[in-house]
C-alpha cells in the first residue's frame, strides 16, 4: 500500500504538478465553493478580542477531522477576501491541555497596519469561519534532561507561552524581549514561576544597552531556543558557536545566505506576461511589487503557499544558496532568486 501510494504521488507530482488529484482539481471545485482548499480544515471562530494595540487574541475551534498539534507548532490560515483566498502562517499560542478538554486553540496575532492580511483579522467575529492548515513546523522541546535557555524577540513568544504550558522536568529559563508595554503573556509567565520551581523568567525592555551575549552566559545552558527577529538568532548563533552549545531557532523571515555578486537583469515570462526581473530580490516580491496576483503565506519557505512550476531557468534558493538546474522542477517563489532567464507556470 505504501509502494502504491509513493508511485500515485510521484506520478502526479512529476505530470501534474500536485501532490494528490484533490490538489489538481481545487480550481475547479473552488468555482462553486470559493473557501475550499485541499489540505486544509475549517475552524469555527470562538473568540477574537485586541489584548494590546495592534495585538489580537484569536480562539478557533477546528473541525474534527484535524489532528491536533505539538506545542511549539504553527498553522496556515486562509480567509476570503474581494474573492480571493489569502493565506499567512502563525504559530499556535495555547497549550496541550486547552486541546485536549475544550478542543480549541489559540492565536495571537500581531497586525501590521499596512498588512495586506492581519488587519482583515478584525473583522472576524465569534460564529464566523475560516480555513487553517494541519499543524506543522519541528521548533518543539527538545528531548533532553540538560537545561535550556528559551530567548524571545516580541512576539516570539507565541511558541514559548504553548511550549510552557506543558509538562517539562528539565531546567527552564526564558529571556524576553519586547518594546516597553508591549511584553504578552506576562502573567501567564509569573502563574507558571510561582507554580513550577524549575522555571524561571527575565523579562526585558528592548533598548540600545540590552545584550543578548550577556544574557546568555548569566543562564548557561547546553540547549538555546530562539525566536524573534534574525538580529537575535544571529547573535545567539555566535554565542553557541563560541560556548558549542546547540541551537534550535524559528524566525520572523527566511535567512538568507551569504552570496556576494552584482545584481544582473533577466527576462522572466510570468502567466503569460514578460518581465525584466533582477538577481538581488526575491521572485515573490518583485512579481507583488508589479502588482502581479501570487498566492503566498508565510513567505519563508514553510507554508508552499507560493509554489509553481519553473519550466526552465536557473534560480538561486536563499536560504542555502544552491542553485537550481535548468529542467523543469517546482520552485518557491519567496525563497528563489533569478539567475537565468525564467519561464515560470503558475
Amino acid at each position: 500500500m505504501t509502494i502504491l501510494k509513493s508511485v500515485f504521488t510521484y506520478f502526479f507530482e512529476r505530470i501534474f504538478h500536485h501532490a494528490s488529484w484533490q490538489g489538481y482539481w481545487e480550481p475547479l471545485v473552488q468555482v462553486f465553493s470559493t473557501a475550499w482548499r485541499h489540505g486544509f480544515h475549517r475552524g469555527k471562530v470562538i473568540s477574537n478580542s485586541a489584548i494590546l494595540p495592534g495585538v489580537i487574541r484569536l480562539v478557533i475551534k477546528p473541525d474534527n477531522r484535524w489532528k491536533g498539534f505539538v506545542p511549539g507548532q504553527h498553522v496556515v490560515l486562509t480567509i476570503e477576501h474581494n474573492g480571493r483566498l489569502l493565506s499567512r502562517t502563525f504559530t499556535i499560542a495555547s497549550g496541550i491541555q486547552q486541546w485536549e478538554k475544550q478542543g480549541i486553540i489559540t492565536l495571537i496575532i500581531k497586525q501590521y497596519e499596512q498588512g495586506a492580511f492581519t488587519p482583515l483579522l478584525s473583522d472576524l467575529k465569534a460564529d464566523d469561519w475560516l480555513n487553517l492548515s494541519q499543524a506543522f513546523g519541528e521548533f518543539t522541546l527538545p528531548e533532553t534532561t540538560k537545561p535550556i535557555v528559551m530567548v524571545a524577540g516580541g512576539s516570539g513568544i507565541t511558541p514559548f507561552l504553548s511550549i510552557l504550558d506543558t509538562d517539562f522536568s528539565q531546567q527552564v529559563h526564558l529571556i524576553y524581549y519586547a518594546k516597553s508595554g508591549e511584553h504578552l503573556g506576562v502573567n501567564q509567565l509569573a502563574t507558571l514561576m510561582q507554580q513550577r520551581p524549575n522555571f524561571s523568567v527575565d523579562i526585558v525592555t528592548r533598548g540600545p544597552q540590552t545584550n543578548l551575549s550577556e544574557q546568555l552566559s548569566k543562564h548557561d545552558a547546553e540547549v538555546v531556543m530562539v525566536c524573534g527577529p534574525s538580529s537575535m538568532y544571529i547573535e545567539a548563533q555566535a554565542w553557541c558557536q563560541k560556548h558549542k552549545r546547540h541551537i534550535s531557532a524559528e524566525h520572523f523571515s527566511v535567512l538568507t545566505a551569504s552570496f556576494k555578486g552584482e545584481s544582473t537583469n533577466h527576462s522572466v515570462s510570468w502567466n503569460n506576461k514578460q518581465f525584466v526581473l533582477n538577481s538581488q530580490e526575491t521572485l515573490l516580491s518583485q512579481l507583488t511589487a508589479k502588482g502581479e496576483s501570487v498566492t503566498y503565506g508565510c513567505g519563508m519557505g514553510i507554508c508552499h503557499q507560493c509554489q509553481c512550476v519553473k519550466k526552465s531557468g536557473v534560480v538561486r534558493d536563499i536560504r542555502s544558496g544552491n542553485l537550481s538546474s535548468n529542467t523543469q522542477q517546482l520552485i518557491q517563489l519567496c525563497v528563489s532568486q533569478v539567475v537565468s532567464d525564467l519561464e515560470l507556470e503558475v
